[in-house]
């Protein structure tokens, strides 16, 4: 059963959008582990590891962004560094606006 999850694959991947553009700490992660959760209050879920930026960020601002983007090579770079370790925004070069209702960073 090693692998056992590639029976699932492909999946749609979004990049999430974490932390707050006035305090200039922001960070995109690529996920393809998303899920609408309720439409009474329309939620979705995804899954982060704890130990992740993103969590962190996403805990201390308490919110996100869902981005849907076919730029595969933008989902690539952004999932295989680290936002502690590089500035993604300045390595390559994501242009972004900021979300309507909350501070979130959006693709």
């Amino acid at each position: 059963m090693e692998k056992f999850y590639r029976t699932l694959h492909p999946r749609p991947v979004v990049l999430i959008g974490s932390g707050s553009v006035k305090a200039g700490e922001i960070n995109f992660m690529a996920c393809s582990r998303i899920t609408p959760i309720a439409e009474d209050v329309p939620s979705v879920g995804f899954a982060c590891d704890k130990e992740h930026y993103t969590q962190e960020l996403i805990d201390k601002y308490r919110q996100f962004s869902v981005n849907i983007t076919e730029d595969i090579d933008l989902i690539w770079k952004v999932g295989t560094v680290g936002g502690r370790e590089l500035n993604k925004l300045e390595a390559f070069d994501i242009k972004i606006e900021v979300g309507k209702a909350l501070d979130v960073p959006l693709k």
